[in-house]
């Protein structure tokens, strides 16, 4: 859907990977994600015409535009996509689509509660009639006065509020997604791995001086420290150990580590000797196959001559 606006985040003003684009690009950089936002399929550009491009957000500079979306690809706030187009990799966490927001959920949203309003009245005025079947009739000065609140407007009243308690509700909640993550947040957010490198590495340090570190790491992953593996120290027979333990050898109910221990030997030991039996058959069956040649005595004096 074609929107005629999009988000603008402040913290675009010291981004890190922003700031190594130069002036000009930087304008290129904006103007590509105006453009990104006004195309069909949001989130993309058409690169396929590089002059048109160019154009439209470089001032006919393709040099320029060209540098800029290299750059904008290396850094990973661009990717190149097969059908010759651009997409912005963050855009849906950055400029994602707020279902309310459509004119569809609009007016289904409004069709709902003015048939809840609706049904609402129809049974206030049902049991008013009951109620008032057996009442002398209102005066005409009581008349006039009760006329004046109609079930209609009692209707868009009910609706207001309701709506009103709608919209409030939708504001909570984008605030609280477009409130930035404090740094202690952040900081909870980060891998074990990531928190336990940094924390041996750069000792008696405080989060702010950290915080340059872990984001160097979401800047590059691939200086990020490797995640390590929990079965780095067991031996490959503890491992087999284990698997047999998960898949074929589950443990009892009631049944103690001991006790399924001497049950793998018992069955290590079987399956050991059924393949013993199983390599004997097979290599007698190749025998039978393919019998050796006979060995023959030397004749006497044979050697002799």
């Amino acid at each position: 859907m074609k929107m005629g606006w999009l988000r603008l985040w402040s913290e675009a003003r010291n981004d890190r990977k922003l700031s190594k684009l130069s002036d000009s690009q930087f304008r290129v950089w904006f103007n590509l994600l105006c453009l990104s936002s006004e195309s069909k399929n949001r989130g993309t550009v058409d690169g396929t015409d590089m002059q048109m491009l160019a154009l439209e957000v470089s001032g006919e500079d393709t040099q320029l535009l060209q540098d800029t979306l290299n750059n904008l690809c290396r850094m990973k706030i661009l990717a190149m996509n097969t059908d010759a187009t651009y997409s912005f990799i963050a855009w849906e966490s950055r400029q994602y689509d707020k279902p309310s927001d459509t004119p569809a959920a609009v007016a289904g949203r409004v069709s709902k509660h003015r048939a809840k309003g609706k049904s609402d009245t129809s049974v206030t005025q049902h049991t008013e009639t009951q109620s008032h079947e057996n009442e002398t009739p209102y005066s005409e000065y009581e008349t006039q006065v009760d006329s004046l609140v109609t079930p209609c407007n009692a209707q868009k009243r009910h609706v207001t509020h309701i709506q009103d308690r709608e919209d409030r509700r939708d504001r909570e909640e984008e605030n609280a997604r477009n409130t930035p993550m404090s740094l202690e947040e952040k900081w909870d957010s980060l891998p074990a791995h990531w928190k336990t490198y940094l924390l041996e590495t750069f000792p008696n340090k405080g989060l702010p001086y950290l915080k340059f570190k872990w984001e160097a790491f979401e800047l590059r992953p691939e200086l990020a420290p490797v995640k390590p593996d929990p079965d780095a120290n067991i031996s490959p027979h503890e491992k087999y150990r284990r698997q047999i333990k998960a898949t074929e050898l589950p443990m009892k109910e009631g049944e103690t580590e001991a006790e399924w221990r001497v049950r793998f030997n018992q069955w290590l030991d079987a399956k050991q000797a059924q393949r013993s039996k199983e390599i004997s058959e097979e290599i007698q069956r190749r025998v039978r196959e393919n019998p050796p040649p006979s060995f023959r005595e030397p004749k006497v004096g044979h050697l002799d001559a």
